[in-house]
């Protein structure tokens, strides 16, 4: 059985750019973190200078970075397909840009690179692909809304996630995943 996915990118503006289905290894700890660490590689800038002293790879823009996502998944016929950016499948990956923060290796740096991470029950994770490859692709069940060991509340899977982390001293992002999870 086949799990699919979706990737979206979104342009400087707010504007989806790329709707981009992909049919097998959709989940989290794999597409997930295939794209995150592809991501991780880049700076977005505005304008393609002369050298590049960040070090990563370049993107000139966000359109820039959705072709060379599609060039990096796309190695023949299937698996890989463009679709609508409003497309949703079991897992929904969007890619945007933060532009409040920034890495600061280059002065031509627009932002930071982030992912929003939903499947049918929401949201799943929403930050910068250093934090979401800190996760391993892994997060608490959607419907944890209390934890289970102290009973305190959160709204959402950061605040599952940060809290487990501190309190209780689980890290999803090691392989030391609970059993009940």
């Amino acid at each position: 059985m086949s799990t699919n996915c979706l990737t979206k990118v979104i342009d400087e503006y707010g504007t989806p750019i790329l709707g981009m289905y992909r049919h097998w290894d959709g989940y989290p700890t794999g597409h997930g973190l295939e794209l995150a660490e592809f991501l991780n590689k880049f700076a977005v800038v505005n304008g393609i200078g002369v050298g590049n002293p960040s070090g990563l790879e370049i993107a000139n823009g966000m359109s820039c970075l959705a072709a060379q996502i599609v060039a990096e998944f796309k190695h023949g016929p299937g698996d890989i397909y463009l679709t609508t950016p409003e497309d949703t499948q079991e897992w929904n990956y969007t890619v945007y840009l933060d532009k409040t923060k920034s890495r600061e290796r280059s002065a031509n740096d627009e932002g930071l690179l982030c992912i929003k991470v939903e499947d049918y029950d929401g949201v799943r994770f929403d930050g910068t692909v250093d934090e979401f490859l800190a996760t391993g692709g892994k997060f608490p069940p959607s419907q944890w809304n209390e934890c289970e060991e102290c009973g305190a509340e959160f709204k959402h899977y950061n605040h599952a996630l940060n809290h487990y982390r501190k309190h209780h001293e689980v890290d999803y992002s090691s392989s030391k995943v609970p059993a009940s999870v």
